[in-house]
C-alpha cells in the first residue's frame, strides 16, 4: 500500500505543477484509480471500532475511509470488532494476529486478505469474526489464512489466489464457488461444505479431511487439481462439474445426485470407495465418462477393495461421443434401476461384473459390450437405443427376467441370455460372422412389430423353446425355424 500511497502523492504533485504552470488551459491531472491507504495495528489486544480508536498508527479508523489494515506490530494479538468495521484490504505480517468479533459485529471486505511476512516462515493470520460483503473473499500471499466462524454472509467467489485457506469450525455461504490458483490449498478441515462447483488450476489442491464436500452448482465449471483427504464429494444442481487434468485422491465415497460430473482419462478418481449415481432429484444425474485415447480403460478406485458403482432412481452412467472405451469396476443396478448411455458412435465396455435387481436401460446411439460377468443380474434388460452386444463367454442374467429390444434398439453377439428375449416394433438384430445368441428362456416377437435381422448366413439366435411369432409380425433379413432364427 505504500506504493499505492506513493503513486498517489505523484499524481497530486503532477497536479499541482500543472495547475501552477503558464498555460492558462491547463487542468488538473484528472485521477482515474481508487486508492486507499494502509493504517497499521499497534499490537497486542484491543478493540475494533468504525471511528476513532487509538490503536492504529498512520492516522485513526474510519470506515468511511477506503483504508487497508495491516497487522505486523508485535506483540500480536486478538482484535475484536466492537462495531460493524468496513475494510478494502486485510494484511497479516505477523504470525499469531486473530480478528473477533463481539456480539453480532460483521467485518466486510471490499478487496484482499493477504498473508505474507516476506521471510517465508508460513505464518497464520485467522478471522473469527463473520465476514459479510459482495466482494467475495480473496486470499493472496503465500501465508495460511485461518476462518474460524460459521455465519459468514459473503457473497461472490471463495478464491484462494496463493498460499493455503483452512476452514476451522467454518462455513461459507453455500451459492459461493471456489477458486484455487496454481500451488495454492484449500482444507474445510473436517467440516461439510456445500460450493457452487469448483475450479482451479492443475497444480491446486482442495482436501476435504474427514468433511462431504457438495458442488451444488446450476452452471459449467472445470477443475484441474487435485482433491485430496478422506472425505466424500457429492454433486448436486443441475449444472456440470468437470474433472481435469490430475487424478483425484480422497478416498471417500462419490455421490452424484443431480446433474452431471465428468471425469477424463487423466483425471480418474483413485481413492474413492464408492460410487453412486442417484437420480432421485429429478434433475438426470450422470456420471459421464470422457476420453480421447482409443480403447482407453477406466479404473475408480484402488485395487483392492474394488470400488463398485451403483445406478438408482434412474441414474445414468454414460460414455462421452465417439468415446471408445472400457469400465473394469463392478456396476450394480439398484431396484430403482438405471440407465446407460453410450452416445453417437462411441463404444461402451463393461468389463466388470453387473449385478442388481432393477431395470436398467441402454440409451444413446453408440455401443453397449456386456463383457463381464453378468449373470447376477436379475432385472430387465432394455435396448431402448443403440446397440448392445452380448459377447462369447458372457451370459446376462439368471433366467429370472429377461432382454427386451425396443423400438431404436438392437442387440448381436454370441453370448447366452438366460432369461426371456422379447423383440418390439422397430427393433433389429445385428450379427457378426459365426455368431449365434443363446436363449435359454422364450424369444418373442411381439405383435404387430417389424423386426429387422441382419448379418452373414446363418442361425444368429438359438433359443430352448420354439420362437413365438405373435399375430401382425414382419420379419425382414431373417426367417423362423423352430426353435431358430435364421439368416437365409
Amino acid at each position: 500500500m505504500n506504493t499505492i500511497m506513493n503513486r498517489s502523492l505523484a499524481l497530486l504533485a503532477a497536479s499541482a505543477a500543472l495547475c501552477g504552470s503558464v498555460a492558462p488551459a491547463a487542468r488538473p491531472l484528472p485521477v482515474t484509480e481508487n486508492f486507499t491507504i494502509d493504517v497499521t495495528w499497534v499490537g497486542n489486544d484491543g478493540d475494533w471500532t468504525a471511528t476513532g480508536g487509538t490503536s492504529w498508527s498512520g492516522g485513526p479508523w474510519d470506515n468511511n475511509g477506503d483504508l487497508s489494515a495491516v497487522f505486523v506490530n508485535s506483540p500480536a494479538g486478538i482484535v475484536t470488532l466492537q462495531d460493524d468495521i468496513t475494510a478494502v484490504d486485510l494484511t497479516f505480517k505477523l504470525d499469531g494476529y486473530v480478528i473477533d468479533a463481539a456480539g453480532a459485529n460483521e467485518l466486510t471486505l471490499k478487496g484482499v486478505v493477504n498473508v505474507d511476512d516476506g521471510t517465508g516462515a508460513n505464518i497464520i493470520g485467522i478471522i473469527s469474526a463473520p465476514i459479510t460483503g459482495s466482494a467475495g473473499l480473496v486470499k493472496t500471499g503465500p501465508d495460511t489464512l485461518v476462518l474460524q466462524d460459521a455465519t459468514s454472509t459473503f457473497t461472490g467467489t471463495l478464491s484462494v489466489a496463493e498460499g493455503a485457506l483452512v476452514l476451522v469450525d467454518a462455513t461459507v455461504p453455500s451459492t459461493n464457488a471456489l477458486f484455487v490458483g496454481e500451488d495454492a490449498f484449500f482444507s474445510s478441515s473436517s467440516d461439510d461444505l456445500t460450493i457452487a462447483g469448483v475450479q482451479g488450476a492443475a497444480t491446486a489442491e482442495v482436501n476435504i479431511e474427514g468433511a462431504v464436500l457438495t458442488l451444488n452448482l446450476t452452471n459449467v465449471t472445470s477443475y484441474q487439481g487435485d482433491i485430496s483427504g478422506n472425505g466424500s464429494v457429492v454433486k448436486t444442481g443441475s449444472g456440470r462439474q468437470r474433472f481435469l487434468n490430475q487424478e483425484k485422491s480422497y478416498t471417500g465415497t462419490t455421490t452424484v445426485n443431480g446433474g452431471r460430473l465428468e471425469i477424463t482419462e487423466n483425471s480418474i478418481l483413485t481413492g474413492t470407495s464408492a460410487i453412486t449415481i442417484s437420480n432421485a432429484s429429478g434433475t438426470d444425474s450422470e456420471l459421464l465418462l470422457i476420453t480421447d485415447v482409443p480403447s482407453f480403460s477406466f479404473m475408480f478406485g484402488p485395487s483392492s477393495p474394488v470400488t463398485t458403482i451403483t445406478l438408482s432412481d434412474d441414474g445414468r452412467l454414460a460414455a462421452d461421443n465417439d468415446a471408445i472405451l472400457s469400465l473394469t469396476n463392478p456396476v450394480v443396478i439398484a431396484s430403482t434401476g438405471g440407465r446407460i448411455y453410450s452416445r453417437a458412435t462411441g463404444i461402451l465396455t463393461l468389463a466388470g461384473t453387473l449385478t442388481g435387481s432393477g431395470n436398467l436401460r441402454k440409451q444413446g446411439a453408440g455401443t453397449l459390450v456386456l463383457a463381464g460377468d453378468a449373470s447376477g443380474y436379475t432385472g430387465l434388460f432394455r435396448a431402448v437405443i443403440g446397440l448392445t452386444v452380448i459377447p462369447n463367454g458372457t451370459t446376462l442374467g439368471n433366467g429370472s427376467s429377461g432382454v427386451r429390444v425396443e423400438e431404436e434398439g438392437s442387440l448381436g453377439g454370441d453370448g447366452v441370455i438366460a432369461g426371456n428375449l422379447e423383440f418390439r416394433d422397430g427393433s433389429s438384430a445385428i450379427f457378426g460372422a459365426g455368431e449365434t445368441l443363446t436363449v435359454n428362456g422364450t424369444v418373442t416377437l411381439r405383435a404387430n412389430s417389424t423386426v429387422v435381422f441382419s448379418g452373414p448366413v446363418g442361425t444368429v439366435i438359438q433359443s430352448a423353446n420354439p420362437i413365438q411369432v405373435q399375430s401382425g409380425v414382419t420379419l425382414i433379413g431373417a426367417t423362423v425355424s423352430g426353435n431358430t432364427i435364421v439368416i437365409p
